[in-house]
């Protein structure tokens, strides 16, 4: 998990656990379910986009995973 260009946020919604992944290199923003499912795909992600996607994570409570730890730190 030290990909610089991937940014992975975690969180909780109605008891299942669902992860979004931004990737810059391609400006893509992928949300997955606790199945690894994907529910959500976006392509074309703007910096602006980026910053408020980011705060509406934190404000529903998501965790951006640290490239140096271990997802289960954070569970």
């Amino acid at each position: 998990m030290t990909n610089k260009n991937t940014r992975i946020w975690i969180w909780l919604q109605e008891n299942e656990l669902h992860k979004a992944v931004y990737n810059s290199t391609d400006c893509t923003l992928i949300v997955y379910n606790e199945r690894d499912e994907i529910i959500l795909k976006h392509t074309g992600i703007t910096s602006e986009q980026l910053t408020r996607l980011e705060v509406l994570f934190l404000t529903i409570g998501a965790k951006r995973m640290d490239g140096h730890k271990e997802p289960f730190t954070y569970l």
